[in-house]
């Protein structure tokens, strides 16, 4: 691996760059943190796929003290190979990464903390040349595993889902489901079953194509006969001749959270009338009922609250009080 470098469009251009570097002791290059301003590729074993990195030598608190946290912002690289025995798609899961090279070409991975975000990827029989590009502050860690896979598609764990909410009667629920396409060929033709019972199909989606190695976040709404109570348990299968993957769906209801009282709940809302919905069903109170008490209450305290037969936040009051009068002086 290179310890941190000042950052730079490519710092390995000049053994080839990101897409053709293969490291070399022979290998310099130059930055201000290290002490005598150089740097060369060190080995680095690690046991999992949680690879730590802690820079020998570095004087953290030179960069800290002129520029502050922005100085300890360093850029790093680490280089393996890996042995395939046949050419073969493969998944690569990362976190704390950027980006990757392998085999000369560039993907993404996941530069945040998320766990969810995977990439396809086709390993070549023999030797495959892998660099991992890694930023951040300080030391990290940071994560890169790569697994053979036979899928032509999965579901990612990044669902959107809303809540339920009990008080609301729902039978409609907007969500979104992601999938990565694991094939040099675009995904055609493939369907989203939903189930909520084994076996019993409760809708079913056509899928919009997926470019080769792409992902879709495709964005379904489902519809019930009626409306769920606590949680709502669904099975999704992604189908095309054959089930290419398959999950488990939970819906889970707000009542869960924390309960208040209706006290509470009248002083939450005389402050700020944000998640009014999520307000009413912690305290058990129904939605119409509640504004029909707190209304007066509102008026009286914040005259200008109450706009359209809806309730304004008092920091929306205040910024519309204050044009108002602001007008009035241009008068």
């Amino acid at each position: 691996m290179i310890a941190p470098r000042d950052g730079g469009i490519d710092p390995l251009q000049k053994y080839g760059g990101e897409r053709n570097i293969i490291p070399s002791d022979e290998q310099v290059f130059h930055s201000l943190y290290p002490p005598k301003g150089e740097l060369r590729w060190q080995t680095l074993e690690a046991d999992s796929d949680q690879v730590e990195i802690n820079y020998e030598g570095i004087n953290w608190d030179t960069p800290y003290e002129r520029l502050g946290s922005i100085g300890l912002l360093n850029l790093g690289y680490a280089f393996t190979e890996v042995e395939s025995e046949t050419e073969t798609m493969a998944l690569v899961s990362t976190r704390k990464v950027p980006a990757f090279v392998l085999n000369g070409k560039v993907f993404q991975g996941e530069p945040y903390f998320g766990n969810f975000f995977k990439t396809a990827v086709k390993l070549r029989k023999g030797k495959n040349r892998i660099l991992v590009k890694f930023a951040g502050k300080y030391r990290r860690k940071f994560r890169f595993q790569i697994t053979p896979t036979s899928k032509k598609a999965v579901f990612l764990e990044d669902f959107t889902k809303p809540d339920l909410v009990p008080n609301l009667k729902q039978t409609e629920f907007p969500i979104a489901v992601p999938i990565l396409n694991i094939q040099e060929d675009w995904l055609r033709g493939a369907k989203i079953i939903v189930e909520q019972t084994p076996g019993k199909t409760l809708q079913e989606f056509d899928l919009d194509p997926i470019p080769p190695f792409g992902i879709l976040k495709m964005p379904l709404l489902l519809k019930l006969e009626k409306s769920p109570k606590e949680e709502l348990n669904l099975k999704i299968r992604l189908v095309k001749d054959d089930v290419l993957d398959q999950t488990d769906f939970k819906l889970e209801s707000k009542n869960k959270y924390k309960r208040i009282d209706a006290q509470d709940a009248v002083d939450w809302l005389l402050h700020d009338t944000t998640d009014f919905e999520m307000v009413c069903c912690r305290a058990g109170i129904d939605p119409e009922n509640l504004r029909r008490c707190i209304w007066p209450l509102l008026h009286q305290k914040y005259p200008f609250s109450l706009r359209d037969g809806r309730i304004v936040s008092p920091a929306e009051k205040l910024k519309r009080k204050t044009e108002v009068k602001r007008r009035l002086q241009c008068r």
